[in-house]
Formats: structure tokens, sequence, C-alpha cells
């Protein structure tokens, strides 16, 4: 048999296959005249529109078959390379932030009893359909300046309520960078009682703490514009700053160091997405104050880690009196472990899984 015979046959194979198989898809495509200037792969494979002809605009207005029914290709699978599903980490998204921080915001609003609607945006699961003004303001001041002038031209006539929404709106759409988030926390070390880090963009070093005071004073001296922020009314109560009372940490390592030299004022804490595990038993010596624990989507609770085990059955949970609430979501934390939580309690502590 010649190899045109061959060639015949196998372009005749070929068409029955393709044909039966628009057939099973009711398309009439292989009706058209076919075009040999048309690209030789799938177009599900590369990163092009398809040509647009007036059966492709009928076949866009029927419903997709099953993808998994019809196969689009003879042979093995692609390389991954050539379908370009590089896999995006859920958790370095808004949405996936947003989620995580709605119970801490919604608590840390309650106990503050504020009205804001930029805090309600945050907590609330569904979309406004018209974001406020205050969201769009935020939005602009973070997307529409460069790092230069955001520290040295905005901050500076922020007051403290909204820097304490800008740090709110950022740690869920556009985390804020070392940088921009110190710029912030001048003079207190704090924005209105709060501080968020969210990484992996920004971190705290061990010995924030210890020496935040005597760097937040150094910088508010360096920058005229920050300093002249400070108040100096004569007619305020006392000089003391307001202390740190909401402490959020999500998505970066938490240093012992640090852990160990937190403030002991925090009644609200959050460590959430923590890479690596903690001294947990340590916490309610450093912090006796908690109302407000979450410990949601950390990996070495779910499964637990041996340190993470041996560490929270050391946990004194007696020490804490003002816990209300602890969030445990996304935890394998066993059920009589849990039960220490609620021991010789007066009032149950609630618990969030």
């Amino acid at each position: 048999m010649s190899s045109g015979r061959v060639n015949d046959l196998l372009h005749r194979a070929r068409g029955e296959q393709y044909r039966h198989s628009q057939n099973l898809r009711r398309s009439r495509t292989h009706i058209a005249v076919p075009s040999r200037n048309l690209p030789s792969l799938p177009f599900n494979l590369i990163d092009l529109d398809p040509p647009t002809t007036e059966n492709s605009l009928i076949e866009s207005t029927k419903e997709k078959p099953d993808q998994r029914a019809l196969k689009k290709y003879s042979g093995p699978d692609p390389p991954k390379s050539w379908t370009l599903t590089a896999a995006k980490d859920v958790r370095n998204t808004a949405a996936w932030r947003k989620q995580a921080l709605a119970a801490v915001f919604a608590h840390r609003s309650q106990f503050r009893h504020e009205t804001h609607l930029t805090t309600a945006e945050l907590i609330d699961e569904a979309n406004p359909k018209l974001p406020s003004l205050v969201t769009l303001c935020l939005e602009m001041l973070v997307n529409e300046f460069t790092t230069s002038e955001f520290i040295e031209d905005i901050v500076p006539c922020l007051p403290p309520h909204l820097r304490l929404q800008l740090l709110r709106y950022t740690a869920v759409h556009s985390p804020l960078s070392g940088v921009m988030l110190q710029s912030l926390l001048i003079p207190d070390g704090h924005t209105d009682g709060e501080l968020i880090v969210v990484g992996p963009s920004a971190s705290l070093r061990g010995t924030f703490f210890l020496s935040s005071s005597s760097d937040m004073t150094d910088a508010a001296s360096s920058s005229p514009q920050a300093a002249r922020n400070i108040s100096q009314d004569w007619d305020d109560d006392d000089g003391t700053p307001n202390p740190l009372q909401c402490f959020i940490y999500m998505s970066t390592r938490l240093s012992p160091s640090l852990l160990l030299s937190l403030p002991p004022s925090i009644t609200h804490l959050a460590l959430i997405n923590l890479p690596t595990s903690i001294a947990l038993h340590r916490l309610p010596g450093v912090c006796p104050l908690i109302k407000f624990l979450d410990l949601s989507y950390n990996t070495w609770l779910n499964p637990m880690s041996t340190d993470a085990a041996n560490s929270l059955s050391r946990l004194d949970w007696d020490r804490w009196s003002h816990l209300r609430t602890l969030c445990l979501r996304e935890s394998s934390i066993p059920e009589d472990m849990l039960v220490k939580v609620n021991k010789n309690r007066w009032d149950e502590v609630g618990i969030i899984r």
C-alpha cells in the first residue's frame, strides 16, 4: 500500500472521529470550511483568544459540555508549563484574609462600640453593592501614591481613627510593607490601640516591643511633619499614650523573643496562620488580660504537632479569667483539651471552630 493511500485513510479516520465528537457536543462547527492559518494547538493550552466566527458566536451562546466527558486532545496530558495552571495560595488572597480576620474585627468593634462603615464592610461576608466613601478614599490612598508620598504626605495628615481604618483595610485588601506599616505606628508603636501585621510583606523584629518607645520617639523627632502631629494640648488627661489592646499577627513567623515581650495590656490576641509553632503555655503569663484569643488556620494545630501538643497540655487556662471567646478554626485540638478551657469557670468560654 502506498504512503499516499495510508495518508488518505488516516485523514478519513481523523475526520470521522472529529465529526463524531462534534455530534456528541451537538456542534455545527464541522460544517464550516477549515482554515490552515489557525493555531494547531487547542485554545485551552495557549493564552490566545479563539478566532471570532459566526459559528463560534453560536457556540458561545450554548451551554458548554462537561469537560470530563470529552477529551479535547489525544495522548497523555500536556506538561503543566503548557497549561499555565500554577496553583495560587488561597491564604494569600483578600477573600481569605477577610474571612480569617472577620472574627477579631467583629469582637473588637463590639468591645469599642464602633459604628465605622469600613469595619462593617470588612466583617460582612456579603459584599455591599456600593462601598462607603471612606473605603473608596482609603483605596485611593493605597493605590495612587508611592511609598515615599504615603509616608511623608499622607500619614501625617491622618487622625488616629482614620489610621486605624486604613490599617484594617490594608490588612485585608493590600497588606502594607514594613516601612509603610512603621509610618502608621508613630509615635506610640501602634495605631489607636491596635497593631496588625500581615506577612509575608511585613514582620516585627524580636525586640520591637522592648525598643518601640525609644525608636518611635527618635523617628518622630527625625520627621518634623510627624512630630507636629503629636498632640501637645495642655488639657490632655495625661501624658501617657493609649496602651496596645489588640495585636494581630498573621502569615509570618512569630519569634520567641517577640512572644515573650508582648505587652500585658493586650485584651484581643489573634495569631493566625503562623508558619511555625509557638510556646502557647507562655501566653497566660505574658498576656493575663486576654478576652479574645484566635489561633485559627495554624497548620501546626491541624494536625497537631508534637511541640504544640506538649505546649498546649501545659497551658494554664485558669490564669485567663477574663477569656470570653476562643477561635480554633481549622484546628484538630482534642476535645479533652478543650474541656480544660471551661473547667472551674462561672461563665463558659465561647469556642468558635
